[in-house]
């Protein structure tokens, strides 16, 4: 991921009181592509091109995440479905390998949920206090 991001991400939320509840939104891929502004083969850094993972990795890092929320667009970089968009036929080559790494850094805290309409989506909601 470019230090750009990682400075925003760490500048922002360093100035939210850990008490408050985040709502992210988060576009799982390069910045650009969908407008034809550059391309996903235009980087071979892997993190500036699905900068998804470490964007996660970098929030989860930074704060107790337990009661925000996740909603993650372009579900279809990471894993093939039934997308109401179709497959991205790229993905093998350019994509992600997965969503493990979601589970991986919420599934104890959160329901994680896809949704394939349009390109697809990742939506994680606050697993209910017991």
């Amino acid at each position: 991921m470019c230090d750009t991001t990682i400075n925003a991400l760490s500048s922002v939320l360093n100035e939210i009181a850990a008490s408050k509840k985040i709502v992210y939104w988060l576009d799982a891929h390069f910045p650009g592509a969908d407008f034809g502004l550059s391309s996903y083969d235009g980087t071979a850094d892997r993190n500036l091109r699905i900068p998804l993972e470490s964007e996660l990795r970098k929030i989860c890092q930074l704060r107790d995440v337990k009661n925000d929320i996740f909603i993650i667009d372009d579900l279809r970089i990471y894993e093939d479905g039934p997308f109401q968009n179709g497959n991205w036929p790229e993905r093998l080559k350019l994509g992600g390998s997965g969503i493990g790494f979601v589970y991986e850094l919420l599934d104890k805290t959160h329901h994680i949920q896809r949704d394939y309409r349009d390109e697809g989506y990742i939506v994680c909601l606050p697993r209910e206090k017991s």
